[in-house]
Protein backbone atom coordinates (compact mmCIF):
# COMPACT_ATOMS: atom_id res chain seq x y z
CA UNK A 1 0.00 0.00 0.00
CA UNK A 2 1.20 3.47 -0.85
CA UNK A 3 0.97 5.99 1.94
CA UNK A 4 0.36 9.70 1.82
CA UNK A 5 3.17 11.76 3.25
CA UNK A 6 1.24 14.25 5.34
CA UNK A 7 0.06 17.79 5.85
CA UNK A 8 3.41 19.46 5.28
CA UNK A 9 2.88 19.05 1.55
CA UNK A 10 -0.05 21.44 1.63
CA UNK A 11 1.83 24.60 2.56
CA UNK A 12 4.53 24.28 -0.10
CA UNK A 13 4.41 26.17 -3.38
CA UNK A 14 5.21 24.36 -6.64
CA UNK A 15 7.94 22.59 -4.77
CA UNK A 16 10.86 20.32 -5.19
CA UNK A 17 9.81 18.62 -8.40
CA UNK A 18 9.91 21.98 -10.15
CA UNK A 19 12.94 23.44 -8.44
CA UNK A 20 14.99 20.28 -8.86
CA UNK A 21 14.14 20.21 -12.53
CA UNK A 22 15.32 23.74 -13.30
CA UNK A 23 18.77 23.28 -11.69
CA UNK A 24 19.36 26.97 -10.96
CA UNK A 25 21.69 28.51 -8.40
CA UNK A 26 19.55 30.88 -6.35
CA UNK A 27 16.09 30.16 -4.91
CA UNK A 28 13.82 33.17 -4.31
CA UNK A 29 10.88 33.07 -1.89
CA UNK A 30 8.19 35.72 -1.75
CA UNK A 31 4.57 36.77 -1.59
CA UNK A 32 2.42 38.97 -3.83
CA UNK A 33 -0.18 41.25 -2.23
CA UNK A 34 -2.68 43.95 -3.18
CA UNK A 35 -1.06 47.37 -2.72
CA UNK A 36 -4.33 48.95 -1.54
CA UNK A 37 -5.78 46.48 0.95
CA UNK A 38 -2.89 44.09 1.63
CA UNK A 39 -4.82 41.01 0.52
CA UNK A 40 -2.92 38.16 -1.10
CA UNK A 41 -2.92 37.83 -4.89
CA UNK A 42 -3.17 34.19 -5.97
CA UNK A 43 -2.13 33.00 -9.43
CA UNK A 44 0.00 36.04 -10.26
CA UNK A 45 2.40 35.45 -13.13
CA UNK A 46 6.07 35.89 -12.25
CA UNK A 47 8.78 35.77 -14.90
CA UNK A 48 12.44 36.63 -15.26
CA UNK A 49 12.72 39.88 -17.25
CA UNK A 50 13.44 39.39 -20.96
CA UNK A 51 13.02 35.62 -20.75
CA UNK A 52 10.34 32.94 -21.05
CA UNK A 53 11.13 31.42 -17.65
CA UNK A 54 8.74 31.93 -14.75
CA UNK A 55 6.16 30.62 -12.33
CA UNK A 56 2.82 31.55 -10.72
CA UNK A 57 1.98 32.43 -7.13
CA UNK A 58 -0.10 29.81 -5.31
CA UNK A 59 -3.49 30.19 -3.65
CA UNK A 60 -1.78 31.93 -0.70
CA UNK A 61 -0.01 34.44 -2.93
CA UNK A 62 3.34 32.76 -2.26
CA UNK A 63 5.92 31.89 -4.88
CA UNK A 64 9.27 30.19 -5.35
CA UNK A 65 11.44 30.77 -8.38
CA UNK A 66 15.01 29.71 -9.11
CA UNK A 67 17.43 31.94 -11.00
CA UNK A 68 21.10 31.84 -11.95
CA UNK A 69 22.21 34.69 -9.69
CA UNK A 70 21.17 37.73 -7.64
CA UNK A 71 20.25 40.51 -8.02
CA UNK A 72 17.71 39.90 -10.76
CA UNK A 73 14.63 41.64 -12.14
CA UNK A 74 11.32 39.79 -12.02
CA UNK A 75 8.16 40.82 -13.86
CA UNK A 76 4.88 40.47 -11.94
CA UNK A 77 1.64 40.53 -13.93
CA UNK A 78 -2.00 39.75 -13.26
CA UNK A 79 -5.13 40.39 -15.27
CA UNK A 80 -6.57 42.64 -12.53
CA UNK A 81 -3.36 44.49 -11.60
CA UNK A 82 -0.74 46.73 -13.16
CA UNK A 83 2.46 45.04 -14.25
CA UNK A 84 5.47 45.63 -12.01
CA UNK A 85 9.18 45.00 -12.50
CA UNK A 86 10.77 44.26 -9.14
CA UNK A 87 14.49 43.88 -8.55
CA UNK A 88 15.21 41.02 -6.15
CA UNK A 89 18.46 41.07 -4.20
CA UNK A 90 17.65 38.64 -1.37
CA UNK A 91 16.45 35.07 -1.25
CA UNK A 92 13.59 35.37 1.25
CA UNK A 93 11.08 37.79 2.78
CA UNK A 94 10.27 39.37 -0.59
CA UNK A 95 6.87 41.05 -0.56
CA UNK A 96 5.67 42.51 -3.85
CA UNK A 97 2.75 44.95 -3.93
CA UNK A 98 0.66 45.37 -7.09
CA UNK A 99 -1.80 48.16 -7.74
CA UNK A 100 -5.26 47.11 -8.95
CA UNK A 101 -6.69 48.35 -12.22
CA UNK A 102 -9.76 50.58 -12.24
CA UNK A 103 -13.15 48.97 -12.82
CA UNK A 104 -15.36 51.18 -14.95
CA UNK A 105 -18.83 50.41 -13.61
CA UNK A 106 -20.43 53.33 -15.44
CA UNK A 107 -19.39 51.84 -18.76
CA UNK A 108 -20.86 48.49 -17.76
CA UNK A 109 -24.23 50.20 -17.31
CA UNK A 110 -23.97 51.83 -20.73
CA UNK A 111 -23.06 48.54 -22.38
CA UNK A 112 -25.82 46.68 -20.55
CA UNK A 113 -28.33 49.10 -22.06
CA UNK A 114 -27.30 47.89 -25.50
CA UNK A 115 -28.96 44.55 -24.78
CA UNK A 116 -26.70 41.64 -25.67
CA UNK A 117 -25.50 42.76 -29.10
CA UNK A 118 -22.15 44.23 -28.07
CA UNK A 119 -21.26 41.33 -25.76
CA UNK A 120 -22.22 38.75 -28.40
CA UNK A 121 -20.24 40.51 -31.13
CA UNK A 122 -17.20 40.81 -28.86
CA UNK A 123 -17.35 37.14 -27.89
CA UNK A 124 -17.81 36.06 -31.51
CA UNK A 125 -14.79 38.06 -32.66
CA UNK A 126 -12.67 36.62 -29.84
CA UNK A 127 -13.77 33.09 -30.76
CA UNK A 128 -13.14 33.66 -34.47
CA UNK A 129 -9.63 35.01 -33.81
CA UNK A 130 -8.75 32.08 -31.56
CA UNK A 131 -10.18 29.60 -34.04
CA UNK A 132 -8.16 31.10 -36.91
CA UNK A 133 -4.99 30.72 -34.85
CA UNK A 134 -5.72 27.11 -33.85
CA UNK A 135 -3.23 25.69 -36.39
CA UNK A 136 -0.35 27.46 -34.62
CA UNK A 137 1.23 24.90 -32.33
CA UNK A 138 3.09 26.16 -29.28
CA UNK A 139 5.32 24.44 -26.75
CA UNK A 140 6.06 24.87 -23.09
CA UNK A 141 6.96 23.09 -19.89
CA UNK A 142 4.48 23.03 -17.06
CA UNK A 143 4.34 21.97 -13.46
CA UNK A 144 1.18 20.08 -12.50
CA UNK A 145 0.15 19.79 -8.87
CA UNK A 146 -2.95 18.00 -7.57
CA UNK A 147 -4.23 17.30 -4.08
CA UNK A 148 -7.41 15.50 -3.02
CA UNK A 149 -9.43 15.06 0.16
CA UNK A 150 -11.90 12.45 1.37
CA UNK A 151 -13.75 14.17 4.18
CA UNK A 152 -11.10 15.76 6.41
CA UNK A 153 -8.35 13.39 5.24
CA UNK A 154 -5.91 14.13 2.45
CA UNK A 155 -6.01 11.08 0.22
CA UNK A 156 -3.97 11.83 -2.88
CA UNK A 157 -1.07 13.99 -4.00
CA UNK A 158 0.55 14.38 -7.41
CA UNK A 159 3.38 16.50 -8.83
CA UNK A 160 4.37 16.19 -12.50
CA UNK A 161 6.63 18.09 -14.89
CA UNK A 162 5.14 18.02 -18.41
CA UNK A 163 6.55 18.90 -21.81
CA UNK A 164 3.44 20.24 -23.57
CA UNK A 165 2.21 21.01 -27.07
CA UNK A 166 -0.92 23.14 -27.30
CA UNK A 167 -2.96 25.45 -29.52
CA UNK A 168 -5.77 27.94 -28.95
CA UNK A 169 -8.07 24.90 -28.74
CA UNK A 170 -6.22 23.53 -25.72
CA UNK A 171 -3.54 20.96 -24.94
CA UNK A 172 -2.86 18.56 -27.83
CA UNK A 173 -0.32 16.29 -26.18
CA UNK A 174 2.36 16.02 -23.53
CA UNK A 175 5.25 13.99 -22.18
CA UNK A 176 5.97 13.35 -18.53
CA UNK A 177 9.49 14.52 -17.71
CA UNK A 178 9.41 13.96 -13.95
CA UNK A 179 6.78 13.16 -11.38
CA UNK A 180 5.75 11.73 -8.06
CA UNK A 181 2.45 10.37 -6.80
CA UNK A 182 1.16 9.28 -3.40
CA UNK A 183 -2.23 7.99 -2.31
CA UNK A 184 -4.18 6.15 0.35
CA UNK A 185 -5.73 3.12 -1.31
CA UNK A 186 -8.68 2.86 1.06
CA UNK A 187 -10.15 6.15 -0.17
CA UNK A 188 -11.78 7.37 -3.38
CA UNK A 189 -8.97 8.37 -5.76
CA UNK A 190 -8.89 10.19 -9.09
CA UNK A 191 -7.19 7.81 -11.47
CA UNK A 192 -7.33 10.04 -14.57
CA UNK A 193 -7.79 13.49 -13.05
CA UNK A 194 -4.96 14.97 -15.14
CA UNK A 195 -7.13 14.54 -18.23
CA UNK A 196 -9.42 17.29 -16.97
CA UNK A 197 -6.70 19.84 -17.75
CA UNK A 198 -6.92 18.68 -21.37
CA UNK A 199 -10.65 18.14 -21.71
CA UNK A 200 -11.71 21.49 -20.25
CA UNK A 201 -10.76 23.49 -23.32
CA UNK A 202 -10.83 27.19 -24.30
CA UNK A 203 -13.01 26.51 -27.37
CA UNK A 204 -15.87 24.06 -27.79
CA UNK A 205 -14.42 20.60 -28.63
CA UNK A 206 -16.06 18.01 -30.85
CA UNK A 207 -18.41 16.59 -28.27
CA UNK A 208 -22.08 16.86 -27.42
CA UNK A 209 -21.56 15.74 -23.81
CA UNK A 210 -20.24 19.09 -22.52
CA UNK A 211 -20.92 22.63 -23.72
CA UNK A 212 -18.44 25.47 -23.22
CA UNK A 213 -18.94 29.26 -23.49
CA UNK A 214 -16.83 29.90 -26.61
CA UNK A 215 -18.34 28.08 -29.56
CA UNK A 216 -19.48 28.78 -33.10
CA UNK A 217 -23.14 28.82 -32.03
CA UNK A 218 -22.73 30.32 -28.55
CA UNK A 219 -25.92 32.40 -28.84
CA UNK A 220 -27.97 29.18 -29.12
CA UNK A 221 -27.01 28.12 -25.58
CA UNK A 222 -26.20 31.32 -23.70
CA UNK A 223 -27.42 34.71 -22.64
CA UNK A 224 -24.31 36.85 -23.04
CA UNK A 225 -23.56 40.24 -21.52
CA UNK A 226 -20.72 42.40 -20.22
CA UNK A 227 -20.60 42.50 -16.42
CA UNK A 228 -17.36 44.40 -15.82
CA UNK A 229 -14.81 46.60 -17.57
CA UNK A 230 -11.18 46.66 -16.41
CA UNK A 231 -9.00 49.61 -17.42
CA UNK A 232 -5.64 47.88 -17.93
CA UNK A 233 -2.26 48.95 -19.30
CA UNK A 234 -3.04 47.03 -22.48
CA UNK A 235 -6.46 48.62 -22.97
CA UNK A 236 -9.99 47.84 -21.86
CA UNK A 237 -10.70 44.29 -20.73
CA UNK A 238 -14.34 43.29 -21.00
CA UNK A 239 -15.59 40.63 -18.61
CA UNK A 240 -18.30 38.78 -20.54
CA UNK A 241 -20.74 36.59 -18.66
CA UNK A 242 -22.14 33.44 -20.29
CA UNK A 243 -25.32 32.28 -18.57
CA UNK A 244 -26.94 29.12 -20.00
CA UNK A 245 -30.45 29.58 -21.34
CA UNK A 246 -33.34 27.52 -20.03
CA UNK A 247 -33.21 25.49 -23.25
CA UNK A 248 -29.48 24.72 -22.96
CA UNK A 249 -28.43 21.13 -22.17
CA UNK A 250 -27.89 20.34 -18.49
CA UNK A 251 -24.17 19.87 -19.13
CA UNK A 252 -23.63 23.49 -20.22
CA UNK A 253 -20.99 25.43 -18.29
CA UNK A 254 -21.77 28.86 -16.91
CA UNK A 255 -18.73 31.08 -17.14
CA UNK A 256 -16.90 34.34 -17.76
CA UNK A 257 -14.48 35.27 -20.53
CA UNK A 258 -12.04 38.18 -20.21
CA UNK A 259 -11.50 39.77 -23.63
CA UNK A 260 -9.30 42.67 -24.73
CA UNK A 261 -11.78 44.99 -26.44
CA UNK A 262 -9.17 46.32 -28.91
CA UNK A 263 -7.33 43.15 -29.96
CA UNK A 264 -10.01 40.50 -29.17
CA UNK A 265 -7.39 38.45 -27.34
CA UNK A 266 -8.81 36.02 -24.78
CA UNK A 267 -7.10 36.66 -21.44
CA UNK A 268 -9.01 34.37 -19.08
CA UNK A 269 -11.82 31.83 -19.19
CA UNK A 270 -13.70 30.49 -16.19
CA UNK A 271 -16.43 27.88 -16.12
CA UNK A 272 -18.50 26.04 -13.54
CA UNK A 273 -21.08 23.31 -13.68
CA UNK A 274 -23.25 21.50 -11.14
CA UNK A 275 -24.65 18.29 -12.57
CA UNK A 276 -24.85 14.76 -11.17
CA UNK A 277 -25.57 13.05 -14.50
CA UNK A 278 -22.27 13.48 -16.35
CA UNK A 279 -21.51 10.78 -18.91
CA UNK A 280 -17.80 11.47 -19.12
CA UNK A 281 -17.03 10.87 -15.45
CA UNK A 282 -17.99 7.87 -13.38
CA UNK A 283 -17.33 5.94 -10.20
CA UNK A 284 -15.63 2.59 -10.54
CA UNK A 285 -16.78 0.85 -7.36
CA UNK A 286 -20.06 -1.04 -7.44
CA UNK A 287 -23.08 0.26 -5.50
CA UNK A 288 -21.46 3.71 -5.30
CA UNK A 289 -22.84 7.03 -6.46
CA UNK A 290 -22.46 10.76 -5.96
CA UNK A 291 -24.64 13.76 -5.36
CA UNK A 292 -23.98 17.49 -5.64
CA UNK A 293 -21.24 17.07 -8.24
CA UNK A 294 -19.52 20.39 -9.01
CA UNK A 295 -16.68 21.14 -11.38
CA UNK A 296 -14.96 24.45 -12.09
CA UNK A 297 -12.03 25.48 -14.25
CA UNK A 298 -9.95 28.56 -15.01
CA UNK A 299 -7.64 29.04 -18.00
CA UNK A 300 -5.42 32.11 -17.87
CA UNK A 301 -3.32 33.59 -20.68
CA UNK A 302 -0.63 36.19 -21.09
CA UNK A 303 0.41 38.03 -24.26
CA UNK A 304 4.08 37.74 -25.19
CA UNK A 305 5.65 40.19 -27.65
CA UNK A 306 7.11 37.41 -29.80
CA UNK A 307 4.93 34.34 -29.18
CA UNK A 308 1.57 36.07 -28.92
CA UNK A 309 -1.04 34.48 -26.67
CA UNK A 310 0.40 31.76 -24.43
CA UNK A 311 -1.20 29.76 -21.64
CA UNK A 312 -0.29 30.91 -18.14
CA UNK A 313 -2.05 28.25 -16.08
CA UNK A 314 -5.01 25.84 -16.04
CA UNK A 315 -6.78 25.30 -12.73
CA UNK A 316 -9.43 22.60 -12.13
CA UNK A 317 -11.56 21.94 -9.02
CA UNK A 318 -14.27 19.39 -8.45
CA UNK A 319 -16.24 18.05 -5.49
CA UNK A 320 -19.10 15.72 -4.72
CA UNK A 321 -20.77 13.81 -1.89
CA UNK A 322 -19.77 10.15 -2.05
CA UNK A 323 -22.44 7.50 -1.40
CA UNK A 324 -22.07 3.74 -0.92
CA UNK A 325 -25.16 1.51 -0.82
CA UNK A 326 -27.26 4.71 -0.76
CA UNK A 327 -25.53 5.92 2.41
CA UNK A 328 -23.48 9.10 2.55
CA UNK A 329 -19.83 8.30 3.30
CA UNK A 330 -17.99 11.63 3.05
CA UNK A 331 -17.45 14.59 0.73
CA UNK A 332 -14.70 14.26 -1.89
CA UNK A 333 -12.79 17.18 -3.38
CA UNK A 334 -9.78 17.67 -5.65
CA UNK A 335 -7.91 20.69 -6.93
CA UNK A 336 -5.19 20.87 -9.56
CA UNK A 337 -3.10 23.58 -11.16
CA UNK A 338 -0.99 23.25 -14.30
CA UNK A 339 1.46 26.16 -14.34
CA UNK A 340 3.65 26.91 -17.36
CA UNK A 341 7.14 27.89 -16.25
CA UNK A 342 8.95 27.84 -19.61
CA UNK A 343 8.01 28.48 -23.25
CA UNK A 344 10.09 27.54 -26.27
CA UNK A 345 10.12 27.09 -30.06
CA UNK A 346 11.51 23.72 -31.22
CA UNK A 347 13.91 23.73 -34.16
CA UNK A 348 11.82 21.08 -35.93
CA UNK A 349 8.55 19.18 -35.55
CA UNK A 350 8.45 17.62 -32.11
CA UNK A 351 6.37 14.56 -31.38
CA UNK A 352 5.07 14.14 -27.85
CA UNK A 353 3.65 10.91 -26.43
CA UNK A 354 0.45 10.35 -24.58
CA UNK A 355 -1.90 8.64 -27.04
CA UNK A 356 -4.68 10.95 -25.99
CA UNK A 357 -7.98 9.93 -27.60
CA UNK A 358 -10.70 12.39 -26.74
CA UNK A 359 -13.53 10.45 -28.29
CA UNK A 360 -12.76 7.19 -26.50
CA UNK A 361 -11.50 8.08 -23.04
CA UNK A 362 -13.66 9.24 -20.20
CA UNK A 363 -12.69 12.40 -18.42
CA UNK A 364 -11.90 10.61 -15.20
CA UNK A 365 -12.58 7.42 -13.32
CA UNK A 366 -12.86 7.48 -9.55
CA UNK A 367 -12.50 4.43 -7.43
Amino acid sequence: MKHFVGNILLSLVFLSALTQFIHAQEKIYGKVIDGKNGEIIPYCNISVEASLIGTVSNELGEFIIEVDSLPIKLVFSHISYGEKIFEISQNSDNVVELQPFTNNLDEVTVIANKKDFYALELAQKAYQKANRQSSQRKYGKGFYRQKSKNGDNYSEFSEIIYDIRYTTKGIEDWNILEGRYALKDEFVNNKNYTLLSRWLTPLQPETDELFFPLSKNMEAYYNIRVVDVIESDAGKIMVVWFKPTEQAPKTTFEGEVYINADTYDILKITGNLEEDDLKLVRLKEKNSSWKNYKIAYEISYKIDSTMGSIIDFIKVDHSFDYYKDDGLQYPVSSTSNLVFFEYYVPLSWKKLGGNFKKKKERLATFG
